[in-house]
């Protein structure tokens, strides 16, 4: 009986060392799987960090890229506005110099209207235009007939002249003849008729220059049907 018992004890024993070692190779097992799924669990943690990581990158990037795009947008709205700001400047500048030469050159166009007030339109017209102030003298009032001896309305219209550029010192004076037959004296033809009434006439103006030193010359130009008298004071504002 003791015998029968021991033998149980030993086929025992014998069955839960079985036990224990199949155990033990089912937890080893489980154990080289838990450390399998861990290393690939670090691994998908690490992928997941680069990830996060780049992302972060990526999104710094594209945030200082989008800062970049505003900040070069606010340069170039305030390069645009000082650029509109500078030919506003320029145009009220344009505009303010304009106002002021129309201005200017109205108080010289007032002035000769003045100085040549008071005649009928049989012995002188005042034209102006844009830069210049023409007067218009009839010429059968300035020479006695058929020579190139002046009459006093000359000497008159020679102090009247430099009377405007005493006072005007910006202009200048230009004695102007067209070719009409009112010019021509004796046997000359007109060519010279009238450049030697031209002539005439700029002594006598010279003759009223006490100082000598105005600008004052003489042009010739052809007939024309859009002038009122053959004779022309041209006031002009000297150029700059």
């Amino acid at each position: 009986m003791k015998r029968e018992y021991l033998i149980l004890l030993v086929i025992a024993g014998l069955l839960g060392s079985c036990a224990s070692t199949k155990n033990m190779v089912i937890l080893q097992h489980e154990l080289t799987r838990l450390k399998a799924d861990s290393s690939l669990l670090e691994k998908r943690a690490l992928n997941l960090q680069n990830e996060n990581t780049r992302l972060i990158g990526s999104s710094a990037y594209v945030e200082q890229a989008y800062l970049n795009q505003l900040q070069d947008k606010d340069d170039s709205i305030a390069t645009l506005n000082h650029l509109i700001g500078e030919k506003a400047g320029r145009l009220n500048h344009i505009s303010e110099s304009h106002k002021k030469q129309i201005q200017t050159f109205q108080h010289l166009c007032n002035g000769v209207n003045k100085e040549f007030a008071g005649y009928d339109t049989q012995t002188l017209v005042v034209k102006t235009n844009s830069s210049s102030i023409s007067v218009y003298v009839n010429n059968k009032k300035l020479f006695i007939p058929n020579s190139y001896k002046t009459e006093y309305f000359a000497n008159e219209m020679a102090q009247k002249l430099m009377n405007v550029l005493n006072n005007y010192p910006e202009l200048t004076l230009a004695i102007c003849t067209y070719a009409d037959s009112s010019l021509k004296v004796g046997k000359d033809d007109m060519p010279t008729s009238a450049f030697n009434k031209s002539l005439v006439l700029n002594k006598g103006v010279i003759i009223e220059d006490k100082q000598h030193n105005k600008e004052i010359s003489i042009i010739f130009k052809a007939n024309s049907k859009n002038i009122f008298f053959p004779i022309e004071f041209l006031f002009q504002t000297k150029k700059p």
